[in-house]
């Protein structure tokens, strides 16, 4: 006789608790999650209670909802939903969030349907700005919403807007994307969604304008009733310039919803805040823009930095790796690693990095720094070889020949078995032959024998392959390990156009400076800058 199976329990009651919220009436129900109207016990607080459902209880999406929870959790922006604590009840994992009074965009837009075409299209881009603003504050974090679309946008009566259902956030480490999650959303995603390259914030920014163009035309900019349908046209096909089917559309929020719907995500705008510094003039600056205070965040380089982010959220789980950044001189290599440092430190990485070819006579001379770090106040004690090899008072390493694999495995012993760390080691084109021994050396040592938690992060110039003494490195035939390159292409128009819309918010005259700018330093980053400071320098460039 077989025992009868457990049935799952019922969905909570208005006056049942769950945790210290007592439900109050039931809002809606969806695929993955119910949600309901909660009151706290104690302070009579109202807010909406978003709890898994019995069919979707399984580990994966458990997991999958809990990222969720931390995705949002780590937000605090007035566009984007807050949330307030999350717990289990009969095993099924649930999140508080504000109670938001109002519709979502959808049913926004159907009341535009009485107001002028001067008015709906204000409207337009008052939600525009707001989610952009949302969008820039979602990816300075790392996180890529990849569900953007009118009933994931809340408008509420004051008229604020607030980004909301994270379900599908691609965090750094991880994906959550569920494979028939495609379906539902398939109207608004970017074409690199469906051809399975790499997805960056930009994918949030042409989901973003196929909301726009129906915000300003009432209707979408491709129809399908089929997948396939969709997925021709999202790589393939062009849309209707907005301005052909309602001429009234201002001129700026067409030329916005076309670039947002380039099917390259190098011709889109380069962010969000891109984006908003185009459609509207910013805030003014409030210090002199002729000083040398400049913009402190790095444009064009999305793709590369989230490849990077991705890799260092592998180190948190334990899985350590070897990436070569790849660029010409100026390409921003260097600031990419600074960059790289500080979001590793904010998730309480160690990190150490060294300079290669700071001293031509000095063997080992890129790994200089990064001894300096692991031995500072001794917490390490360093060899006796080590101290006469790095800690010489001068260029010379020792009168008296040590012995290279002493050095290495001296080495070696102030790395293993500790936390997990981030190494970086930049200008490896200029790497003596003991500093390219000792770094094989350690990847070998580490990672492909050990499996020890480090990440190697080398930058150096490209290489012709058949004359690539470091060939060893990347492609791992000396190391067991094969590196991830990342290659530093020429800033796109975008880029230098968003950088000077950053010095003059609005101004539409910056694309046109920005292509002849892209055009005349081939897209170098450290020629561009410099070029823009000599245009500040003579006035050119002025708020």
């Amino acid at each position: 006789m077989t025992e009868p199976r457990s049935l799952p329990a019922p969905d909570p009651h208005p006056g049942d608790s769950v945790g210290e919220w007592v439900v109050v009436d039931l809002i809606g129900r969806g695929g993955m999650a119910v949600v309901y109207r909660v009151e706290h016990r104690g302070t009579h607080e109202i807010r909406a209670l978003k709890l898994l459902t019995t069919r979707m209880s399984g580990d994966e999406a458990k997991k999958r909802f809990q990222r969720e929870y931390r995705a949002l959790a780590s937000l605090d922006h007035p566009n984007v939903v807050h949330v307030f604590g999350m717990g289990t009840w009969e095993g099924r994992p649930w999140y508080v969030m504000e109670w938001l009074e109002g519709h979502d965009l959808k049913a926004e837009m159907d009341r535009w349907k009485g107001v002028s075409l001067s008015e709906r299209f204000q409207r337009a881009e008052d939600v525009l700005v707001q989610v952009a603003d949302a969008l820039a504050h979602v990816h300075a974090r790392g996180l890529v919403h990849r569900d953007v679309s009118p009933s994931n946008i809340m408008v509420l009566p004051d008229g604020r807007v607030k980004l909301m259902d994270f379900g599908v956030v691609k965090a750094p480490g991880g994906d959550l994307t569920a494979a028939d999650e495609l379906v539902g959303t398939v109207a608004w995603i970017a074409p690199e969604q469906f051809s399975g390259t790499g997805v960056d914030e930009r994918a949030d920014l042409y989901a973003l304008g196929a909301v726009l163009y129906v915000m300003l035309t009432g209707r979408r900019p491709f129809h399908s009733r089929t997948l396939a349908g969709y997925l021709e046209k999202h790589l393939h096909g062009r849309p209707r310039p907005p301005r052909e089917i309602s001429p009234e559309v201002p001129a700026h929020l067409d030329e916005a919803c076309l670039r947002l719907l380039a099917k390259d995500p190098a011709d889109r705008f380069a962010s969000a805040s891109h984006l908003m510094h185009f459609v509207r003039a910013g805030t003014p600056l409030t210090t002199d823009v002729y000083s040398d205070r400049w913009p402190d965040r790095t444009v064009g380089r999305a793709r590369e930095t989230a490849l990077l982010w991705e890799a260092v959220s592998a180190l948190e789980a334990g899985r350590g790796g070897v990436v070569v950044l790849e660029g010409p001189s100026g390409a921003g290599k260097s600031r990419l690693l600074e960059d790289l440092a500080a979001h590793a430190r904010k998730q309480g990485i160690a990190v150490l990095r060294g300079v290669c070819g700071k001293s031509s006579r000095r063997a080992f001379s890129g790994w200089m720094e990064v001894y300096g770090a692991l031995t500072a106040g001794r917490a390490a004690q360093p060899s006796e070889v080590l101290r006469r090899v790095f800690e010489a008072d001068d260029d010379r390493t020792s009168d008296a020949p040590v012995e290279r694999y002493a050095i290495y495995a001296a080495f070696l012993d102030l790395l293993k078995g500790g936390p997990a760390r981030l190494i970086l080691l930049d200008g490896l084109q200029r790497a003596d032959s003991g500093t390219l021994g000792l770094a094989e050396y350690l990847v070998r040592n580490l990672l492909a024998l050990a499996h020890e938690p480090v990440l190697f992060v080398f930058a150096r110039w490209p290489v012709a392959h058949s004359a690539d003494p470091q060939a060893g490195l990347v492609n791992g035939e000396a190391t067991g390990v094969p590196a991830q390159v990342v290659d530093l292409g020429p800033l796109p128009v975008a880029a230098i156009e968003d950088l000077l819309l950053d010095l003059v918010p609005g101004d539409r005259q910056a694309g046109t400076l920005a292509a002849r700018i892209q055009r005349e330093t081939a897209g170098n980053a450290h020629f561009a800058v410099e070029m823009i400071r000599a245009l500040v320098e003579e006035r050119i460039v002025r708020p």
